[in-house]
């Protein structure tokens, strides 16, 4: 499974937004429903064969967006507390069970990356020499050395940051680069809070905070959200980004295309308050 997503590519958010749209519009005649079926049957498989954890969480946040089901209502309570109680009994289930992390078999891989995730993350006191465990948690390594060289620099680093041009200094050469040489400065973490935290200090990550809650409640501020799929889509982006952020850094990724999605969602949206408030006058 590592190689076959080593080659092939580890996700792709364009074909999860493709997937996401043709479920939740499988009615609307815009294709004949042969192509549909041929198409989501494409999707699907390439979709499942990712093994993607982000994709397979952001898919759920998306449609329960797309619902209005990530509002603060009590309907939205209700569906998006059940989806967390179901994730928690997902890991205590997987937390109760070995598995093996030589295990060949595919399920049990993608199984294993899911019992891990949270560990990858938040865990950082690990042994460096101990290759398995290094890799299994480098999303934390990553930002552990990134802490250490805030503290090196005092207190100014941690309200300013490093500044965008800084590199991480790993402590060691890793296997990260194409050429085999090895990299030991790298200028982009897993885990985009701490990246920002790294180039830009508390400034930069409470101003990126504020415009997670601008992407959030400005559809709730404009626009009828019972009537409006559209700012529906747009508070689901913002808990897509709350979530890709932490792990595979978000808007700061360089493969990350969804931004240009958001922002035409964001013209479509705007451009129809613009249509409905001339109509209002006209009708005035």
């Amino acid at each position: 499974m590592n190689l076959f997503r080593t080659r092939y590519g580890r996700d792709n958010f364009l074909e999860l937004i493709a997937l996401l749209f043709l479920i939740l519009n499988y009615r609307l005649p815009t294709l004949n429903i042969k192509y549909k079926k041929v198409i989501f049957f494409i999707l699907a498989t390439s979709f499942v064969l990712y093994f993607s954890r982000t994709m397979f969480i952001i898919i759920l946040l998306l449609g329960l967006s797309f619902f209005g089901y990530t509002r603060i209502t009590r309907k939205g309570i209700k569906y998006f507390g059940t989806l967390i109680i179901l994730l928690l009994g997902l890991y205590a289930y997987l937390l109760s069970i070995e598995i093996d992390r030589d295990n060949e078999g595919t399920l049990s891989k993608f199984m294993y990356k899911l019992k891990i995730a949270p560990a990858e993350i938040f865990l950082t006191e690990i042994d460096v020499n101990n290759h398995a465990e290094l890799w299994d948690h480098w999303r934390g390594y990553e930002v552990l050395k990134a802490i250490e060289s805030l503290n090196n620099d005092g207190p100014l680093s941690w309200v300013f940051g490093r500044g965008f041009g800084s590199t991480v200094d790993l402590g060691f050469k890793a296997p990260l680069d194409d050429e085999g040489e090895g990299m030991r400065f790298i200028s982009l973490l897993h885990n985009a809070y701490g990246f920002i935290l790294y180039k830009s200090g508390v400034l930069g990550l409470l101003s990126f905070f504020l415009f997670l809650l601008i992407l959030y409640y400005r559809p709730i501020m404009h626009g009828q959200l019972e009537l409006n799929r559209i700012n529906n889509i747009i508070l689901g982006f913002s808990f897509f980004y709350l979530i890709s952020t932490l792990v595979i850094s978000g808007i700061y990724n360089p493969r990350d295309n969804l931004t240009l999605i958001l922002g035409g969602i964001i013209f479509l949206r705007d451009h129809q308050i613009k249509l409905e408030f001339e109509n209002s006058n006209n009708r005035n």
